[in-house]
């Protein structure tokens, strides 16, 4: 049986990841790679209480590679359950007439 999501895709912070051990990755498409972030660090700052969603839609996560701090095109957040990483909130990033809006994707494994 399948443990439900203790919180929405749109509710998920730094904070919120630091505190339930989670896993958040981001990526750009300009370099194709991916980085973790790490929330514990991070969710003592301004935006640890910002949900990804939205730093993900105001371009503040950026790649840190060769673009040179192109924003990020996507995000991924984790979480490991009886030794097997599971995903539990997706999100990408469309540009369309030069706005940035974020769809959260299924969290499929």
């Amino acid at each position: 049986m399948e443990r439900p999501n203790p919180v929405r895709h749109d509710r998920i912070t730094l904070r919120v990841c630091a505190d339930l051990n989670w896993s958040v990755y981001v990526s750009c498409a300009g370099c194709n790679y991916t980085y973790g972030l790490w929330p514990s660090r991070l969710a003592g700052g301004p935006l640890g209480a910002v949900p990804i969603m939205d730093l993900l839609a105001s371009g503040a996560l950026r790649c840190r590679t060769r673009c040179g701090g192109r924003p990020a095109d996507g995000a991924h957040v984790s979480a490991m359950h009886v030794g097997m990483s599971h995903y539990l909130a997706r999100w990408t990033v469309e540009t369309v007439n030069g706005a940035r809006r974020v769809r959260a994707l299924p969290a499929a494994d």
